[in-house]
């Protein structure tokens, strides 16, 4: 992910304000922006008079208390296909199928 296409918690704490509700679960990941260079994203999802959207945020040291103030858990993703290990072949199999 190109971490260029984020946002700041100080975007999404606007958007909280003017009504926008959040999903209170909240998906975090790493992402390797350089070689060795690792960035934290928070994935929020918004909703407010209908409409649905997508919020990914750069961590920042305001989120933990942002997450607590709003009563949001973050969780992460799902293991990535790539970083099965060992010769589970049932887990390989069933990646093979998705």
């Amino acid at each position: 992910m190109d971490t260029r296409l984020t946002t700041t918690a100080e975007v999404l704490l606007y958007y909280l304000e003017d009504g926008w509700e959040a999903d209170p679960t909240v998906v975090v990941d790493w992402f390797e922006e350089l070689k060795g260079h690792y960035s934290k994203v928070y994935f929020f999802l918004l909703r407010h008079d209908g409409k649905i959207t997508q919020m990914p945020v750069l961590a920042s040291p305001i989120l933990p208390r942002l997450l607590k103030d709003y009563h949001l858990t973050e969780i992460e993703p799902m293991p990535r296909f790539s970083s099965l290990e060992g010769d589970n072949k049932e887990a390989k199999a069933t990646t093979r199928l998705m």
